[in-house]
């Protein structure tokens, strides 16, 4: 009774381009080229998004992002309301 269900689809088709993509050589993400391909993706994310501000890519884990959207919104000492309803809200709960 232990184990975990996956309700995810698939199997799903990978395109050729995308096969060839991913059996290209690893990029650092500390290298000039991570930068390059991230300042890259950055632009052209405000013009999908057809924004005139700069959009970023947060550079690391869900819980990283979690942060960074609570801290660009809420202040010290400002009061919080966080209806925990599953994992996502738990981890709200834990970063407040």
């Amino acid at each position: 009774m232990n184990e975990t269900l996956l309700m995810i689809p698939g199997p799903t088709r990978v395109s050729s381009r995308v096969l060839k993509a991913m059996s290209e050589s690893i990029v650092n993400h500390r290298s000039a080229v991570f930068g390059e391909i991230l300042t890259e993706t950055n632009e052209m994310m405000s013009e999908v998004f057809q924004t005139q501000n700069q959009s970023y890519l947060i550079t690391g884990s869900g819980t990283a992002a979690m942060e960074a959207a609570l801290g660009n919104v809420i202040s010290e000492g400002d009061k919080v309301l966080n209806i925990v309803g599953g994992k996502f809200g738990e981890r709200f709960m834990q970063i407040t």
